[in-house]
């Protein structure tokens, strides 16, 4: 159950980063064998948007890689259930904002006489990126990408941190918390993700891949890197 302890806990479990090393293209290569798609989204969102900046590109290549907690191939035996890497995600450490969650509704936090209220351990105004969010693939990506210095701009740390948070860029919910420059992140998010729903569909091909390859030396992150 994503309470404040379980989140907590995989923190201290995931954020030594002490489970190899690896390029991101060796771990998009891992999820391609296991039939993802990752390059297709990426030259999807290329296609739909040649203009926007070249990270909401590369973010469409490198959103789903916290999906290598759930893979052996980088945490072994200590793999995570997929309750716990993919679906929606939502803040922890306060009440439900609009409609709550099937798998939330038997959370003891919301029993909690500070984690059960409707701002919780937060302040009104806060802002949406300084929220404790439930833990998944979201939140590795982002921490791992900071952990290794990437140089990614605060825009893209934000789309890839909240991509999944549906309950706010999709039915409005939790905006108590938001603050000035909360519009401009929640402005891309939704536009990744009405590309992302859309169906859209492109081939890579390899000047696609050295595109992507040029973007991930440009932002600190082609080497190998600590998982």
């Amino acid at each position: 159950m994503q309470t404040v302890a379980f989140v907590k806990e995989q923190q201290e479990r995931w954020l030594k980063f002490d489970k190899g090393e690896l390029s991101i293209f060796e771990a998009l290569q891992i999820l391609v064998d296991l039939g993802e798609t990752p390059f297709q989204m990426a030259t999807a969102v290329r296609a739909v948007r040649p203009e926007a900046p070249d990270w909401f590109h590369l973010v469409a290549l490198i959103h789903d890689l916290g999906k290598m907690m759930a893979l052996p191939q980088l945490a072994g035996k200590d793999v995570l259930e997929e309750w716990a890497v993919l679906g929606d995600s939502f803040p922890v450490g306060c009440a439900p904002s609009g409609v709550m969650l099937p798998d939330n509704k038997k959370n003891l936090d919301h029993k909690h006489p500070l984690y059960g209220t409707d701002n919780g351990i937060y302040l009104s105004g806060c802002g949406i990126s300084n929220l404790m969010m439930s833990w998944g693939k979201d939140e590795y990506i982002y921490h791992m990408l900071k952990f290794n210095q990437c140089t990614l701009p605060v825009e893209a740390f934000n789309l890839l941190r909240l991509q999944s948070f549906s309950q706010w860029h999709e039915k409005g919910a939790y905006r108590q918390f938001e603050a000035p420059g909360d519009a401009e992140t929640l402005k891309w998010v939704k536009e990744f993700n009405e590309i992302r729903n859309s169906g859209v569909k492109h081939v890579a091909s390899e000047s696609h891949e050295a595109y992507y390859a040029n973007l991930l030396k440009k932002y600190n992150i082609d080497g190998k890197l600590k998982w």
